[in-house]
């Protein structure tokens, strides 16, 4: 049986100069996927075999989380008898389909029937700059809204806990999805990283804004913020079993 959601695809982020962004990201060491003809120009796909980064030319405000779903079409009335309002839909016979609605807090999520390219081997000898994925990070009004809004969809709980504030980690078909009730901050994957000092020398002598800061760091962990060409930032946790 198909979950809700299908499968996860990809975190798609804003570039304000797609090439630099597209540059920058392998630089942090993300390696280029090639991508299908669907989306057309201003689109690039960047991944370190885990997760998948779907650049694409323009402000969006807030990273869109993306889904393939088969048979899309049919899935609409679904969604609906689950109150889902549908933002925005492509389902004609000569479009690609797909379709969009958001979650309360305003974040988009986008269900494609197809691929829109093709897996890369996972390398697990080799990881970019940043470390482990460890979730996609979002600031959410209310987290009991926001956890029944993914459990309706069919994701799991897979930990939660009330420090540095109430927090929830969702399974979203595939992708972990960190959902924190405390003072808006920017969406934006995160990542764990032994030696993370380290790491943040070598970053900032590559070029990179790099802050000493996260709004998910406990206590006095280790943290930081990459800022590059993505309207979207990336953030840096000290591994727990790390010693900097």
């Amino acid at each position: 049986m198909t979950p809700m959601l299908g499968s996860f695809l990809e975190i798609g982020i804003g570039a304000r100069d797609i090439g630099a962004t597209y540059d920058e990201l392998q630089a942090l060491g993300f390696t280029p996927v090639t991508p299908g003809d669907m989306r057309g120009n201003g689109y690039a796909v960047v991944s370190d075999g885990d997760i998948y980064f779907g650049l694409y030319d323009g402000e969006q405000e807030t990273a869109t989380l993306t889904f393939v779903r088969p048979d899309l079409a049919s899935y609409v009335r679904a969604l609906r008898r689950r109150r889902v309002e549908i933002d925005f839909s492509s389902l004609g016979e000569q479009d690609f389909h797909e379709l969009g609605f958001s979650d309360p807090d305003g974040h988009r999520i986008t269900l494609v029937e197809a691929r829109t390219f093709s897996p890369i081997v996972a390398d697990q000898s080799v990881s970019s700059t940043c470390g482990k994925f460890f979730e996609l990070s979002i600031a959410v009004r209310s987290l009991t809204a926001s956890r029944e809004f993914w459990l309706g969809l069919g994701c799991d709980v897979a930990s939660d806990g009330d420090e540095p504030h109430p927090w929830c980690r969702i399974d979203a078909a595939g992708l972990a999805i960190g959902l924190h009730e405390t003072a808006a901050f920017e969406s934006g994957p995160c990542f764990q990283a032994t030696q993370l000092n380290a790491r943040i020398e070598f970053l900032r002598a590559k070029g990179f804004a790099v802050q000493h800061r996260a709004p998910q760091a406990v206590g006095g962990q280790r943290c930081a913020t990459i800022s590059t060409g993505a309207t979207t930032p990336f953030y840096l946790l000290a591994n727990p079993t790390s010693s900097n």
